[in-house]
């Protein structure tokens, strides 16, 4: 049915997110349109529900209501909703591998903070937030390896993509168990490069 899985605006529900889910279930809803805003009100609660119940009636019964709804509903929340995704892009640029935090560790928290910050984006859905190659630098360079690592690490990929960055440091710096931070031992250049051309070796033959 065309009311089947309304989207839903409560407290804690991301503004953005719920704008494009909005849009995609105008496409499909089968509902006459005039009926669209008062039907996606019936499924807001809290603040929200509080803001949209207040709004006129007969702007809201006819068939561009959900414009006027989500013009008038932008003024209340999409400020919120800038703050936070600005928040967010800040902690997820100035995000570092601390010292003891290990690879395979800071590529999850990594991807884990990416997802929090395609959740909170703006972008229409199946955007990409930031080009492959320019997420790629900041996975690797704020990976906490030394300048000399970083260097022979990219002597030997094929791209500077997010996705070879990252296979590359987990090949590398996970499972081989490279001491990564300044401490108890030192890996010599040689055998960084030593590593690295068995992990290319490896990646020819695969």
């Amino acid at each position: 049915m065309g009311n089947d899985k309304v989207p839903t605006l409560g407290n804690g529900t991301p503004y953005a997110d719920w704008k494009r889910r909005v849009a995609m279930w105008e496409k499909a809803c089968t509902i006459a349109a005039k009926h669209h805003a008062p039907i996606l009100i019936t499924h807001m609660s809290g603040e929200p529900e509080r803001v949209a119940i207040m709004l006129d009636p007969a702007k809201l019964a006819v068939d561009t209501g959900v414009t006027y709804l989500i013009t008038e509903m932008d003024k209340q929340f999409a400020k919120d909703q800038t703050i936070r995704y600005y928040d967010t892009v800040s902690e997820f640029v100035k995000f570092t591998r601390m010292p003891g935090m290990s690879i395979e560790e800071y590529c999850r928290e990594w991807n884990h903070r990416l997802c929090r910050l395609q959740d909170v984006s703006t972008l229409e859905p199946g955007k990409d937030l930031m080009d492959g190659t320019l997420l790629g630098y900041f996975l690797l360079e704020n990976s906490g390896i030394t300048p000399d690592q970083k260097l022979l690490l990219r002597s030997h990929m094929q791209s500077q993509s997010k996705e070879d960055v990252e296979a590359a440091l987990r090949k590398l710096f996970g499972r081989k168990q490279i001491d990564l931070d300044q401490g108890e031992r030192v890996v010599s250049r040689d055998a960084q490069t030593c590593v690295l051309q068995q992990y290319v070796a490896e990646q020819a033959d695969a």
